[in-house]
């Protein structure tokens, strides 16, 4: 399968872009503050597995407590809204994932976003917040892999004497 991003626009930076712990069917228009308003509490993160003591965030969705905590992105990243903008399908009728394009359009960008999580703070070793942290942990691993290529080269020329 192929994949292409449109970034033929100018992209606006979000300011609240929020990681929910549920999927929500809707997707038109909505007045997500009359349903969704967070509050900002400070100091120690009841419930949390993390003793930090840091800000983070309270708020109800469809009845449930929510906990959330703000993630920065790694440096050098940035992260995208995207919208799917169509996709042909190449190859004749085959159904196959493998001959299906598809595309999508970015709408906006961010730096930040608030992890929430079900009646808890988002404690560092949630599967989301590891997520994040791999990014970091990726580029490290692809630093050490630049740096050995070289030398493995070297290496495959020499013993071939």
């Amino acid at each position: 399968m192929e994949a292409t991003i449109r970034l033929d626009q100018p992209l606006s930076v979000s300011e609240s872009v929020n990681w929910m712990p549920f999927g929500i069917a809707h997707d038109g228009p909505c007045n997500a503050a009359e349903y969704f308003a967070p509050t900002q509490e400070q100091g120690s993160a009841q419930g949390s597995s993390d003793s930090s003591s840091s800000t983070h965030f309270a708020a109800h969705f469809r009845g449930r407590r929510l906990k959330g905590t703000p993630q920065q992105l790694p440096e050098g990243y940035q992260g995208l809204l995207l919208k799917p903008c169509g996709g042909a399908k190449q190859g004749g009728s085959s159904s196959s994932s493998d001959t299906q394009q598809r595309s999508w359009q970015a709408l906006h960008s961010f730096q930040q976003m608030t992890v929430w999580n079900h009646d808890l703070v988002p404690a560092s070793s949630d599967w989301h917040m590891r997520c994040i942290d791999f990014l970091a942990l990726a580029d490290k691993v692809g630093a050490i892999k630049q740096t050995l290529a070289p030398a493995a080269a070297l290496a495959a020329t020499c013993s071939g004497m």
